[in-house]
């Protein structure tokens, strides 16, 4: 095969690989992963001590509601890696008639450590030995 052919072929596979992947891009057909708008969290009712996982929208920040007593109560679990204790971190009211929420600054309350992960249970590095105190709960 000449190198003239040669430089044709090679043009129009290039053409080809072009719009194939302008195809892919635009109808999303790609494989591109798609963010849903729900998200699952383990975590713990701090009014009925309910624990397990439960879905929220994207957005909403928690306390999330309780589908066993209804309460606005539901918080995630962290797991610190230095203590291996789980827990809910200290709750913080950041206006006057808002609910309780996690602050900025997360930090374990058994041992104090900032070294921490959210608790997902089948997929821990490592087993929990023990529960940090919960915070109390206003209601």
């Amino acid at each position: 095969m000449s190198q003239s052919r040669r430089n044709v072929l090679f043009g129009i596979l290039g053409v080809v690989a072009v719009i194939a992947a302008c195809f892919f891009f635009f109808t999303g057909r790609g494989g591109v992963p798609r963010i849903g708008n729900k998200y699952t969290v383990h975590g713990i009712c701090l009014a009925c001590r309910h624990e397990g996982e439960s879905q929220y929208p994207r957005d909403e920040r928690p306390p999330h509601k309780c589908t066993q007593c209804g309460e606005q109560a539901v918080y995630p679990l962290y797991f610190c890696r230095d203590c291996k204790h789980r827990f809910v971190p200290h709750l913080v009211r950041t206006k006057m008639g808002d609910p309780l929420r996690i602050p900025e600054n997360v930090w374990c309350p058994n041992c104090g450590s900032t070294n921490w992960i959210g608790f997902i249970p089948k997929l821990q590095p490592e087993e929990p030995v023990g529960d940090a105190p919960w915070p109390e709960w206003p209601g």
